[in-house]
């Protein structure tokens, strides 16, 4: 997906996709969106205490998250909260290792906002779409949201790219199916 994208423009297999009415880089943006990313040498409370499972576990997801980011050329790193913020398209997809849960780790975003009676109707077309084992479509108020969690432990770079290309490629399935026909 964009990892991949990315990849292939650096050695021009592709072209690179036009920006048009796009004044700032996403990396622009994921930097305002996440100012603790900015500046990885920043300590992070949760490095203080190397013998935790928090911390080995927000160590190694913050290792991975810096990997893609640099295959991708953007800054990921998770901040003092143990999350980060990626700008992916219209989404904000928030990967995080939170204190109550440890041994996990979660991705979270906004898929869709039900503003009107027309988006009411759209919402049975969720069904259309084949949403992948592990991955919650839910609703919150107004707010359609999707979200996915992994244990930690089995991850690795390979299994940590695969999951956030399928979370952001279901992301953008379900907020076209919710846009339904015009």
């Amino acid at each position: 997906m964009w990892f991949r994208k990315k990849k292939q423009q650096q050695q021009g297999r592709t072209p690179a996709p036009s920006r048009q009415g796009s004044s700032q880089s996403q990396t622009e943006v994921l930097r305002k969106l996440s100012p603790a990313t900015a500046n990885a040498s920043t300590p992070r409370p949760w490095e203080e205490d190397e013998n935790s499972e928090l911390c080995k576990n927000r160590k190694k997801i913050n290792k991975l998250l810096k990997k893609i980011g640099r295959t991708a050329k953007q800054d990921l790193s998770l901040d003092a909260r143990g999350a980060c913020n990626i700008a992916f398209k219209k989404f904000l997809i928030t990967v995080e290792v939170p204190e109550q849960d440890a041994y996990m780790c979660h991705m979270n975003t906004l898929v869709f906002e039900v503003l009107n009676a027309r988006h009411t109707r759209n919402l049975q077309y969720i069904e259309q779409v084949q949403i992948p084992n592990g991955i919650s479509v839910g609703m919150n108020g107004y707010e359609v949201t999707l979200s996915f969690s992994t244990p930690i432990s089995k991850l690795n770079h390979k299994q940590m790219l695969n999951c956030m290309e399928t979370f952001m490629q279901t992301a953008m399935d379900v907020n076209a199916a919710l846009e339904g026909p015009r």
